[in-house]
């Protein structure tokens, strides 16, 4: 579904990374976490290619959502030019999200880099809940959410490649030290693949539920170009689904099928 939505604002959020908030009323209200909108990223047409990026936060009542995304080539370049009053075209909510169970008690995040972001969202979902959140950065200067995640009640636990606060390491030495067989009664990860593929073989190899939104290259975002296609395990061996339209997010019983 195309629509137009009117950018409010569009700020730096932290090195390299931005923040923008839409006015899209039909996407605020039916949203899930984990869905996400693809984008024309120039106002003249210039890239044909649309963007996907997470849906990081939605407010139904003021109908707006939030979207954080790294600047990595042009078509991001051009997003973050774009101003207060523009309108944009997005097409959304795009995707399946992360499973909303509320007889869950106890849930753990994992999510590293930019795959934090639609955690957020998530986190607000399960409010109430005993949540507790793995943040992995590059840097003291790419960490972001931190206060939000307390807000909403989590524990958090940080760890950065350079040391530079936190945990010196990956975020998946914590959660590895940390997890134990049934402390969970879900397990949601997003984030880079080694990161994502370490959790997911822990949590699954351990019998315990697991849910992991992918992260990949797309090029239509509604599955017919089949540029996102991964391997899944199916009931008659390896098959293949496209990111964009069956996932992003998966049941990890059946992604990374060798692990």
């Amino acid at each position: 579904m195309s629509n137009n939505a009117k950018l409010i604002s569009n700020e730096n959020f932290c090195e390299n990374n931005m923040l923008m908030k839409l006015k899209a009323p039909l996407i605020a209200s039916s949203t899930k976490p984990g869905q996400f909108i693809n984008i024309l990223c120039s106002p003249d047409n210039k890239l044909i290619l649309r963007r996907p990026i997470s849906i990081m936060d939605a407010d139904s009542a003021k109908g707006t959502i939030d979207i954080a995304y790294e600047i990595r080539g042009e078509g991001t370049r051009l997003l973050a030019e774009r101003k207060a009053g523009e309108v944009l075209d997005i097409m959304g909510p795009l995707g399946n999200g992360f499973l909303i169970d509320k007889t869950f008690k106890n849930i753990a995040i994992v999510g590293g880099g930019i795959g934090i972001y639609p955690l957020y969202f998530l986190a607000k979902k399960y409010s109430g809940c005993n949540i507790d959140v793995y943040m992995g950065y590059q840097c003291a200067k790419k960490v972001v959410l931190g206060d939000e995640f307390d807000r909403e009640g989590c524990r958090v636990y940080l760890s950065t490649d350079d040391g530079s606060i936190g945990h010196g390491g990956y975020i998946t030495d914590i959660f590895s030290k940390n997890y134990q067989k049934g402390m969970y009664d879900m397990v949601f990860v997003c984030g880079p693949e080694i990161m994502s593929r370490k959790v997911v073989s822990l949590v699954k190899n351990a019998g315990d539920r697991v849910q992991v939104s992918l992260e990949e290259r797309m090029g239509c975002g509604i599955g017919a170009c089949l540029v996102c296609s991964c391997e899944v395990k199916t009931a008659e061996g390896i098959g293949r689904k496209t990111v964009c339209k069956d996932g992003p997010v998966f049941d990890g019983a059946i992604v990374f099928p060798e692990v």
